[in-house]
């Protein structure tokens, strides 16, 4: 998959819909692509970050400690993990057939460093995910509005 492709991808992103297609380019340059087959896993509760997960296409399973779950799409997942660089706080199981773009914690770091308006754009998003929303639905990383609104009981 070339840069040009990542970008598209990556646009449909909700906190990146609206970044510039530059910082876009230097996010998707850095970013590597993977299919994932339905019922893989991604990371478990305690594990620690390696890279930024973003869920370009199909249907991902978040489920706490509590073995409540939700479904996410499109998105950045366990984004508040990751950029504190602390075990994962849920279990991520591919639920559909799903592509990922995955971007290394060095590389999220030198474009957070570089890149100012993708800074700020992380940011924004950081602050939505620790009030709980996001365009007024719960968020999913965070884990008091991932399971307050719509509980589910994981059948595992």
């Amino acid at each position: 998959m070339n840069t040009v492709e990542k970008v598209l991808l990556l646009q449909d992103i909700e906190f990146l819909t609206r970044a510039p297609t530059e910082s876009l380019a230097r996010l998707a340059a850095v970013a590597s692509h993977e299919e994932v087959p339905p019922g893989a896993r991604l990371f478990e509760i305690g594990d620690r970050p390696q890279e930024l997960l973003f869920l370009v296409s199909g249907q991902v399973t978040l489920t706490n400690r509590e073995d409540c779950s939700c479904t996410v799409e499109q998105t950045g997942l366990d984004f508040l993990s990751v950029l504190g660089e602390v075990p994962h706080i849920v279990s991520a199981r591919v639920l559909t057939g799903s592509r990922l773009l995955k971007v290394s914690l060095d590389d999220l770091v030198e474009l957070l460093s570089s890149d100012a308006e993708f800074s700020w754009r992380v940011l924004r998003h950081v602050s939505r995910v620790g009030r709980g929303t996001c365009s007024g639905d719960p968020v999913p990383e965070y884990p008091r509005a991932m399971f307050a609104a719509s509980e589910t009981r994981s059948s595992e």
